[in-house]
């Protein structure tokens, strides 16, 4: 299976592949841009992940997935949490054509959804009117998972919903010929993080978001994907304990 590039330079309009050694030069160069323009280049991070799917993670059997649909979308539409950050991305996501994603119900109702894409998806998320430079071309064999969203009821279900659904959604990735699912999850977010090592995720890298705030360019953005390790990843790697025989742990690429 081809990974694809492990670097790129997005915009809301292009994607480029950047080789190893360009991407560390340009992550650099935008650092000392943002020290020279003094608050006027912010940024924000996310943390990229990977799971190789192996066949082995078989679906909960309580778990039914099934097509997300109009029905539903038009509840999240009129839903007591409309105007939750999460809901407004799959309204948002769902009006732009983008109709990959899958819903697990208990007994009628919606526990909790995810969107799925795929090498499919590319030319729809190219598309996007805004936020599309978070999305370099996906590979064959490779799939994202994307706003993982749990409704009330799977909040209120024993152990919560999210996990296994998560497992259900694994294997259905598996079932459609992908053998590495990404995804990215925002620096501060501290839960889902926690949540990630323990389903399985491994952090590889981070997107960098750059918004301009400068006459003639205010508001535009430039996102860096870099597999190379965030300065976290890479103090977690120095003050992890040394393998057996003395040698040192590899940085999460």
């Amino acid at each position: 299976m081809n990974d694809g590039p492990r670097h790129w330079l997005c915009s809301n309009r292009l994607a480029v592949s950047l080789p190893d050694r360009l991407a560390r030069l340009l992550a650099r160069a935008l650092d000392r841009l943002d020290q020279l323009l003094r608050g006027h280049l912010p940024h924000e991070t996310w943390v990229r992940y990977q799971r190789r799917l192996d066949g082995a993670d078989a679906a909960p059997a309580e778990v039914e997935l099934s097509p997300l649909d109009d029905a539903t979308i038009a509840a999240l539409e009129t839903h007591a949490w409309r105007d939750h950050p999460q809901i407004r991305t799959a309204l948002r996501l769902w009006k732009q054509n983008l109709r990959s994603a899958f819903v697990w119900r208990e007994h009628g109702e919606p526990l909790c959804m995810q969107w799925l894409f795929g090498e499919q998806d590319n030319a729809r998320l190219r598309r996007l009117p805004s936020w599309a430079g978070m999305y370099p071309p996906i590979p064959a064999g490779c799939g994202q998972v994307e706003n993982i969203l749990v409704l009330p009821k799977g909040l209120r279900r024993p152990g919560g919903a999210a996990t296994p659904f998560a497992h259900a959604m694994y294997a259905e990735a598996y079932a459609r010929g992908i053998r590495r699912l990404i995804t990215h999850i925002h620096e501060d977010n501290t839960a889902a993080h926690r949540w990630a090592a323990r389903t399985g995720w491994s952090a590889y890298g981070t997107i960098r978001r750059y918004r301009f705030e400068l006459p003639l360019l205010r508001g535009y953005c430039l996102y860096v994907h870099s597999s190379l390790p965030s300065k976290a990843q890479r103090d977690t790697a120095a003050n992890a304990p040394a393998p057996l025989g003395g040698s040192s742990p590899p940085l999460p690429r």
